[in-house]
């Protein structure tokens, strides 16, 4: 039988497995959603700086998958610019999901697209390949690798 629960970090359905199986859901889900709005949080706290440095990006793996935020919310995977891969984010290595997430951050962070995407690789290989399973990075980190790619031109 399957269970509707509502605790605070919005509506999960569980199947009837036992109560271990619900508890843990709950718990993950509103573990997720809380650290979604601590970096939220953290990232609209820094006022009088440049909008594309205030930003707070993470990336974490979950039982649920991959989550890839910017100031709490998902980041965008787009795919709009240049589709290197349809299966979403990844990290860690190279290859097409760590290339599609360099390209959304940068996109995201620079404002300008045709820029990104003449990075994105450069930036999958420095930075992306590089990251831990859970990482977090500002608007500050990606200004300072993009400018250190430049610079190695």
């Amino acid at each position: 039988m399957n269970t509707a629960i509502d605790r605070g970090c919005g509506l999960i359905f569980a199947l009837d497995l036992g109560a271990e199986c619900k508890i843990l859901m709950i718990y993950q889900s509103c573990a997720i959603e809380n650290k979604a709005k601590k970096i939220g949080a953290a990232a609209t706290a820094r006022e009088g700086v440049p909008e594309n440095m205030t930003k707070a990006y993470a990336g974490s793996r979950t039982i649920d998958g991959i989550i890839v935020t910017v100031d709490g919310e998902p980041l965008a995977e787009r795919y709009d610019i240049e589709a290197f891969t349809v299966m979403g984010f990844e990290w860690t290595y190279e290859g097409k999901e760590p290339r599609q997430l360099a390209l959304a951050l940068l996109a995201d962070h620079l404002g300008d697209d045709q820029r990104a995407l003449a990075l994105s690789e450069r930036f999958m290989a420095k930075i992306v390949a590089d990251l831990d399973n859970d990482w977090e990075m500002s608007g500050d980190d990606i200004a300072q690798a993009v400018s250190e790619i430049e610079a190695e031109r």
